[in-house]
């Protein structure tokens, strides 16, 4: 941006250099083969304050470039970033229809809308705040995988993870807690990504409260129970619980 300011100034003090004769005898300077300021009084003021006013807009330009004019960022807000999702849905309730939204599978990292994941079956989502976190990895997960079998004899298709992490995060996490040692899909924890946080938006759990911990949005923990994309139970935590959305608890009231 120097150059791209600046530089026409520069040609219009060359050019009234060449197009006025000195006017100043520069004989206070130190001899440079050359006068810095080869104009009349008048002349230097008009130079000074047109280089001091090119400054101040070649700054103004340069920081509007940089998203920081007004002390606030012109970039975009990065998806799941986004400090105005804390409280600002009501979460999902029985009777209500499973929103379509798309997350990635960390089976094979493709996307998949959640309706037709679920469309005919009979299923637990449950999310969490966060991969390897904790909480999430000592208790909540670990409990739907133990339990995997007794929601199946419950009657239960599909029970599914999600978290706002990407799917190699989740994958990674899968394997870690073992999600792929049951052959059966049937038997398995799918591991669900929800990365931009829109499935979170939709189902009203995204909360901002973990950005200064986490780095962006991520859903309050919860678990829901489903049938034919149509919520039948929605446990959401208060603020530091772990109890209602838990397997053992969902299994009781199946």
């Amino acid at each position: 941006w120097p150059t791209r300011h600046i530089a026409p100034l520069f040609f219009l003090h060359c050019h009234i250099s060449e197009a006025r004769p000195n006017k100043m005898h520069c004989s206070h300077m130190p001899d440079l083969g050359f006068c810095p300021f080869p104009y009349t009084l008048r002349d230097n003021v008009w130079i000074v304050a047109g280089l001091a006013v090119g400054a101040a807009v070649a700054w103004k330009l340069a920081m509007e470039g940089h998203g920081t004019s007004n002390g606030k960022s012109s970039h975009p807000i990065v998806p799941g970033n986004d400090e105005n999702a804390a409280g600002s849905e009501t979460p999902i309730k029985a009777g209500d229809a499973l929103p379509s939204v798309t997350v990635t599978s960390s089976m094979d990292d493709k996307e998949v809308n959640i309706r037709e994941l679920l469309a005919g079956k009979r299923a637990i989502i449950f999310g969490l705040p966060g991969a390897f976190t904790p909480t999430c990895s000592n208790v909540h997960l670990p409990g739907y995988i133990k339990n995997r079998q007794k929601l199946a004899d419950k009657g239960i298709d599909v029970v599914a993870c999600v978290s706002v992490n990407d799917s190699f995060v989740m994958k990674a996490w899968g394997e870690a807690q073992g999600v792929e040692n049951n052959s059966s899909l049937s038997l398995k924890v799918l591991m669900l990504a929800d990365t931009t946080a829109d499935l979170s938006r939709a189902l009203g759990v995204a909360n901002a409260k973990y950005i200064s911990k986490l780095g962006n949005v991520r859903c309050d923990r919860f678990a829901m129970l489903v049938e034919d994309n149509t919520v039948v139970k929605m446990n959401v935590e208060p603020p530091g619980a772990t109890q209602c959305s838990l397997a053992e608890n969902m299994l009781a009231d199946l």
